[in-house]
């Protein structure tokens, strides 16, 4: 799903796939600040790259002598986040362990991204709690 925040500087769109950032608009001239993800070059704009960054060896890695895969960039990217919070100016998401993930990182985790805008700013912030 795809949510707007806005104030009277900017306008930005997020998406909960990804809990990634597609837009940040200057309101007054309606420059782009982000790349558009156009696929046919590269389909992210903004990607949450969680818990690696870059990709492994053949994909894989070993843990307490159980062997794992892992996509480049780790989870964040192609995962669903749940919405756990919005206003006009501020959003926050959640990605979660689930049996699912464990199977491709075995630790459990909550991953929280919030949005918020302030005046011509987009502040990011994850927590870990």
């Amino acid at each position: 799903m795809l949510y707007t925040l806005e104030n009277d500087k900017l306008c930005v769109l997020v998406r909960s796939h990804g809990a990634e950032l597609r837009s940040i608009k200057e309101r007054s001239d309606e420059t782009e600040y982000l790349w558009d993800g156009n696929p046919d070059w590269w389909k992210y704009s903004s990607p949450v790259l969680f818990p690696i960054v870059g990709k492994l060896l053949d994909g894989k890695y070993r843990v307490d002598g159980q062997e794992y895969e892992l996509p480049g960039h780790g989870l964040g990217r192609i995962s669903d986040f749940e919405l756990i919070g919005r206003s006009a100016d501020r959003i926050k998401f959640r990605l979660e362990w689930s049996e699912e993930s464990l199977k491709q990182y075995p630790w459990k985790f909550q991953l929280d991204i919030e949005y918020v805008l302030q005046d011509n700013q987009i502040e990011v912030i994850w927590t870990c709690p």
